[in-house]
């Protein structure tokens, strides 16, 4: 799926692996997701779907405007079904490995048959919520879809791969392998930070991606420089805004703090970088909702509205060490990328073996 990015990045760990292992990757991906992968050079073949958008009602998302929508997007999956039907006809795939797309579904049916491996965590999501006694009426519509997502991962891929952000969770599911978090190369974690001099400002690439305005409200030390990622604004000798950078590894590396939505792979960053964060999750959208409120159960961050966000980052500025401190105490290690293309070889010499 490549309306975001978190989707892309994930899936771009992985392939950096395979491709330093000889592995030769095709790629079908849309919006923001064909962007990020003409970048690279690992990539041997780059195929387009046309993107399935969730509904939106004053900028928010909307589950109900998402149903009613549904004759629209099923032509336009049928369209990308049999676009995947040709691409699958012209090569015969050891593997398909997708990251919340559903037409690999029709793989099922190619001779000889190829892996089919998920990358998906809606049972992390589903597990969440049911420990929680009354879930907030703005989730449930969302929720009841990851609940779907649940169901058509046990049915449809060989195995599905999981990342998670603990060790603890359990699984009701044989074929979930759970990882750590999978994030892109070049992103390294700080042990020590002696000074605060940036503030990264990354929300997300979709249709959801929050507004920037609360930063006009934002009153901190003109020492502290704000990097503003993919939004439109006039830049100031404080605040600088960049059009949208794919591959903005730098930036990361160099923030002391950063300002996100509450994407899994945008928070699995921020843990892997130990890097305080204040995070906005997208409205109605459930597994936001639980991501952004575990990493605040953790003590690594504060979750904020687009209303409240300019209190909350000038709340962990003035408690830093406190955020550090439980950042370097959860120290998760940025080994998932490793395990998952463990997985995935040990099931692709498996099936060799069958064969």
């Amino acid at each position: 799926n490549g309306l975001g990015l978190g989707n892309s990045t994930r899936c771009s760990a992985i392939i950096h692996e395979m491709y330093l292992l000889k592995y030769q990757i095709d790629v079908v991906t849309s919006s923001n997701g064909l962007n990020y992968f003409r970048a690279t050079n690992e990539v041997t073949n780059l195929f387009s779907f046309k993107p399935l958008l969730y509904g939106k009602v004053k900028g928010k998302l909307s589950i109900l405007y998402t149903l009613l929508m549904v004759p629209k997007l099923l032509m336009i999956f049928i369209e990308n079904c049999f676009l995947f039907r040709l691409i699958l006809k012209k090569t015969n795939y050891s593997a398909v490995i997708f990251d919340s797309d559903y037409t690999a579904f029709f793989a099922l049916w190619k001779r000889p048959r190829p892996l089919l491996i998920a990358l998906n965590n809606a049972i992390v999501v589903v597990q969440e919520c049911k420990k929680i006694s009354k879930l907030p009426q703005s989730i449930r519509l969302q929720y009841w879809l990851e609940k779907m997502d649940c169901w058509y991962h046990n049915v449809v891929p060989d195995l599905v791969i999981c990342p998670r952000f603990s060790n603890k969770i359990g699984s009701q599911y044989k074929k979930i392998k759970y990882t750590l978090p999978i994030v892109r190369s070049g992103l390294y974690g700080k042990s020590e930070r002696e000074t605060l001099n940036n503030i990264l400002v990354m929300l997300s690439g979709s249709q959801f991606g929050s507004e920037t305005y609360f930063l006009n409200k934002l009153n901190i030390s003109s020492n502290i420089k704000i990097n503003v990622i993919g939004k439109s604004g006039l830049s100031s000798e404080q605040i600088i805004f960049y059009d949208k950078i794919y591959h903005n590894q730098s930036l990361l590396n160099s923030a002391d703090l950063l300002v996100i939505n509450a994407g899994f792979s945008a928070i699995s960053e921020a843990l892997v970088l130990r890097v305080p964060a204040v995070i906005i999750p997208i409205e109605n959208h459930a597994e936001q909702y639980i991501n952004s409120i575990l990493f605040e159960k953790l003590g690594l961050g504060l979750v904020a509205t687009q209303e409240n966000a300019h209190e909350k980052i000038i709340e962990v500025l003035s408690n830093y060490p406190k955020y550090l401190e439980a950042h370097k105490n959860f120290n998760i290690s940025a080994n998932g990328t490793k395990e998952a293309l463990q997985i995935i070889e040990e099931s692709l010499n498996s099936k060799q073996a069958k064969l």
